[in-house]
């Protein structure tokens, strides 16, 4: 299910790259990409819904990649490196924009607080191209007020790394291995009081001397699929692969370092980073992963993730908190409380709840920190 969490919103799979605050009420910030037709935009006529209608192409102007990307550059002593990087983040932003615009199911509410996220988006992701002075310039022209967790967050950021990128962080030892098998979840989004109900469904099978598992969820945006190899007795992750619709991410563990590239609509965008060390419950299946190690009140362990936004190793801290009763459609069970947390202070947190008797997880709960207060709760069916 982890894989999931972050592509459970209407432009989910983009926030796997790029993450995703909630709708903001302040205007356009300088650097952003024009998200709103210029013109007559507030006099568009209704469909029969009641949804309006999308403008026509002629009202439509295109931004120019370019000129945006030469005008930061400037302002931001931007290297050539980043620049690149910059104009692939523009043209992402561009083509959510297009596809907000010609969205007929969407009302004029809607569309525009998808058009205020998609603002914020675009201000996460270039800050996080960005050195410290060059940050700090880019948040007094979008005029962002950095908080005190945020400024907490920046001065452990180079701590953070450093001790992601320590060999001495092991992988846990297991107490037993993977079963094959299939498990049904009903998984409840709630953004901001706007909730969802999706059906995901988790296959583990044997392949070719590892494991392979598959989460897939149906979303009102398409099925999301995330595909995760991983290897025999350690069940550290050696690939994995995500898909919705014209999105992939491929990624290739091995050496310590991460390779692959991410895919939208035909632009392609590298991804690799140094790990300092194998990915241990991450991707599609990490629950059961959890389940497999010798789990008993008070067990802590921590272990390596891989960040998708930050395209960096993420350390992660796990805690058993105790035993709970816990009912869910599947039945009533005594089950492992389970909590993993960041050790960089994020506000993202998982709980997992895993049946003592059977080892099998039956329930999950997480903040996804990548989107503001939304939350994901999801229960086991069968």
């Amino acid at each position: 299910m982890k894989g999931t969490e972050v592509v459970l919103c209407s432009c989910a799979f983009l926030l796997a790259l790029a993450g995703q605050s909630p709708a903001s009420k302040t205007a356009t910030s300088a650097g952003q990409v024009d998200q709103q037709p210029s013109g007559r935009s507030d006099q568009r006529l209704a469909s029969a819904n009641g949804n309006e209608t999308p403008p026509s192409t002629d009202r439509l102007p295109i931004a120019n990649i370019d000129e945006q990307a030469r005008v930061l550059a400037a302002d931001l002593s931007l290297t050539q490196d980043q620049q690149a990087r910059l104009k692939i983040i523009l043209q992402l932003q561009q083509q959510q924009v297009q596809a907000v615009i010609y969205d007929r199911s969407l009302s004029q509410e809607k569309r525009m607080d998808k058009f205020r996220s998609l603002n914020d988006s675009l201000v996460s992701k270039i800050r996080d191209l960005l050195i410290d002075d060059q940050r700090k310039k880019f948040d007094l022209r979008t005029g962002r007020k950095t908080g005190d967790l945020e400024v907490k967050h920046i001065e452990s950021d180079s701590k953070s790394v450093a001790l992601e990128l320590d060999p001495d962080v092991a992988v846990p030892k297991l107490a037993v291995d993977l079963r094959a098998g299939t498990y049904k979840f009903q998984v409840k989004f709630d953004n901001g009081g706007q909730q969802q109900t999706m059906n995901l469904s988790t296959t583990i099978r044997e392949d070719n001397g590892a494991w392979t598992v598959t989460d897939v969820l149906d979303t009102p945006n398409g099925q999301v699929t995330d595909k995760s190899t991983l290897e025999k007795s350690s069940l550290i992750l050696r690939k994995r692969s995500l898909a919705q619709g014209s999105v992939t991410v491929d990624l290739d563990f091995s050496g310590n370092k991460a390779a692959g590239g991410l895919s939208i609509n035909g632009v392609q965008q590298p991804i690799a980073a140094d790990l300092g060390g194998p990915l241990f419950a991450d991707s599609a299946g990490w629950e059961e992963v959890i389940a497999c190690l010798p789990l008993a009140e008070g067990y802590v362990t921590s272990f390596r993730n891989f960040d998708l936004q930050k395209r960096r190793p993420k350390l992660m801290q796990l805690k058993v908190a105790g035993v709970e009763r816990v009912a869910v459609p599947a039945g009533t069970f005594d089950a492992f409380k389970v909590d993993l947390t960041p050790t960089d202070g994020g506000p993202e947190k998982s709980t997992v709840w895993i049946a003592i008797g059977s080892r099998k997880p039956v329930k999950a709960f997480a903040v996804l920190g990548s989107m503001g207060r939304a939350t994901m709760n999801a229960e086991l069916v069968q």
